[in-house]
């Protein structure tokens, strides 16, 4: 694909986080000329991410809506990607969820017998002696992780051999919207969308969505404890990254200043650490990191078009749920821009067209 200055795009992607990668791989799949800028400097909170898919995640272990198509688009898109790039990103793993008390333990009885539940709940699990498991804990199926840095890598690379990645850094007022097209510099597109995180609060056209970031920290590990190869999860999570190595994670915090780790983000996990494992001593902290999750007000993610100038867009806030739902609504937007598919009224930004109106300037 051609997409040098003088070539009107069809879209033109702001980000090259989970978001925009995912979307711009749909879009040139679909045919559509794509280009996607990105400050390869900025923080990527994609590359920092567990990219945990848990289909049953929280206390009440609710199952969310649009459960079995975003569970089948996510693993059908992990495996398209794999055979395309001859790589493994997802790695499928059970999960050992841990129960808080005994509250979520009689709460796992009763759903574990509704038809519902029965693909996901697979049984009590049994005592590990390096873990702390007060109350028991039970086994759930059909989770994994995905290496984000990994598949981001391969992404990027695509798309430089494409020639539809445009590496530099740019503002929100830098876009200009016209009747018939969007102008960028030297460039025009039919319309151009921001998937840029949390950078989302700095962006002037859509600053105005209630968007929630939370900051988090996330420590690279290294034990010689003999643990279960299942992902474990207490409320915080310990994801098996290769042989004696895992990643323990995150801290959780809504007031911060920039995306870089933070002492007290150590100090809480290494308390969190105690909880969750009986000797915590012979776990070794190799390294540490953070990154800001861009969840949302009412935890469904920002997308389609701005209310005045609806050649601008958005495709944002999946908070902690990118790798479960982000296939399906990244498959949704490119059948909404080439075939007028209607969005999924939850995620539609129209729900917030009112927010819009009050914020509005006149």
């Amino acid at each position: 694909m051609n997409t040098s200055a003088n070539m009107r795009l069809d879209e033109l992607i702001v980000g090259q986080g989970l978001a925009g990668s995912l979307l711009a791989w749909h879009l040139i799949e679909a045919g559509r000329r794509v280009a996607v800028i990105d400050d390869a400097d900025r923080d990527n909170a994609s590359r920092v991410a567990a990219g945990l898919l848990n289909p049953l995640a929280g206390r009440r272990l609710r199952l969310p809506a649009r459960l079995d198509p975003a569970l089948d688009a996510s693993l059908t898109l992990w495996r398209r990607l794999e055979r395309a790039f001859g790589q493994t990103f997802f790695h499928p793993l059970p999960m050992l969820r841990i129960f808080r008390d005994r509250e979520q333990r009689r709460l796992f009885e009763t759903l574990r017998h509704e038809p519902a539940y029965r693909a996901f709940l697979a049984g009590r699990a049994d005592v590990n002696d390096a873990i702390l498991m007060p109350d028991g804990g039970f086994i759930q199926s059909q989770t994994g992780w995905l290496d984000t840095t990994a598949l981001l890598d391969a992404l990027r690379a695509w798309l430089v051999e494409r020639h539809a990645l445009i590496e530099t850094r740019c503002d929100s007022d830098e876009f200009v919207p016209r009747p018939d097209h969007v102008r960028w510099r030297e460039r025009q597109a039919d319309r151009v969308i921001f998937c840029e995180g949390w950078h989302l609060r700095q962006n002037h056209w859509f600053d105005w969505l209630p968007l929630q970031p939370a900051k988090g920290d996330i420590l690279d590990l290294e034990t010689r404890e003999q643990l279960p190869e299942h992902i474990i999860n207490n409320g915080c999570w310990a994801i098996p990254a290769s042989a004696g190595r895992l990643r323990f994670g995150a801290s959780n915090r809504w007031r911060f200043d920039d995306s870089l780790p933070e002492t007290a983000g150590r100090r809480w996990l290494e308390q969190q650490l105690a909880r969750l494992f009986r000797h915590p001593e012979r776990f070794r902290v190799l390294a540490q990191r953070a990154g800001v999750r861009p969840g949302t007000a009412d935890r469904q993610p920002f997308i389609g078009h701005h209310p005045e100038f609806p050649r601008l867009l958005v495709f944002n806030g999946f908070g902690a749920r990118g790798t479960l739902f982000m296939p399906l609504h990244a498959d949704g937007l490119t059948r909404h821009l080439c075939r007028n598919a209607p969005l999924p009224e939850d995620a539609d930004i129209r729900r917030y067209h009112e927010r819009y109106a009050s914020h509005a300037p006149g």
